[in-house]
């Protein structure tokens, strides 16, 4: 598989703590692994790991384009931050016919940014918060007729990645206190993952319910929080 890229990026420096960053860009995919199967739009960039396993051909091919929009206050007097956003459309060509890829989710969008208080002469606390956004992940049909024996869902390869589970929302939240000696620190810390709780499909894998013979989403783990303790020696 071959990939041209053509990027043009804008960079504005606002004092010595801001920095404005935006980059449009065009990626041409070439040579991409497609199915030999006339009557299937299976393309191997699709598949988020493992092999394929099914005969393939270079005669597919690629397009995503693209426009960054990033806005960073650099870490100073104890706070910085970070908002990013990007919008996007990511397709593929096979038989002279264009799809979207399992990646066309359209737009997305990430802030994450802290704030830090001393305590005492060696004590630190921090404070900090990451936003995940990303539109809603494309997905494939299901096939009207399905195969009873199967442990995977059969997919209508006819219309690839034309459906789109909820989009997706995740909070997170970190408490930290620090200490720093004189030859070692340790942090104890609090991170809170999805803290919202909000119920989040994961568009990768589906299972089947033979209660009501339909093909179930996968929701994705609710409120995980994490607690770490960390010492490091200078």
């Amino acid at each position: 598989m071959k990939a041209h890229h053509f990027i043009a990026a804008y960079d504005v420096l606002f004092g010595n703590n801001f920095r404005f960053h935006t980059e449009g860009y065009y990626q041409r995919l070439l040579n991409v692994p497609v199915s030999t199967d006339i009557n299937s739009s299976y393309a191997y960039i699709n598949d988020l790991q493992g092999f394929g396993n099914r005969a393939l051909w270079f005669d597919g091919k690629g397009k995503n384009v693209g426009v960054d929009i990033s806005f960073e206050k650099i870490f100073q007097q104890g706070t910085f931050f970070l908002l990013g956003g990007s919008v996007f459309n990511s397709t593929y060509e096979k038989n002279s016919k264009a799809y979207s890829t399992q990646y066309n989710s359209r737009f997305s969008a990430s802030f994450i940014g802290g704030k830090e208080w001393q305590a005492g002469e060696k004590g630190v606390f921090q404070l900090g918060g990451k936003l995940l956004l990303n539109g809603a992940q494309p997905i494939s049909p299901l096939a009207t007729v399905q195969d009873g024996y199967s442990r995977l869902p059969t997919l209508d390869e006819t219309k690839p990645f034309s459906l789109n589970t909820k989009t997706y929302f995740r909070p997170d939240i970190r408490f930290a206190y620090r200490h720093n000696g004189t030859k070692s620190a340790y942090t104890i810390a609090l991170d809170v993952q999805n803290f919202a709780k909000m119920k989040n499909i994961d568009g990768t894998r589906r299972d089947y319910d033979p209660t009501t013979n339909k093909w179930v989403d996968w929701v994705q783990s609710s409120i995980v929080p994490v607690i770490s303790f960390q010492i490091d020696f200078h």
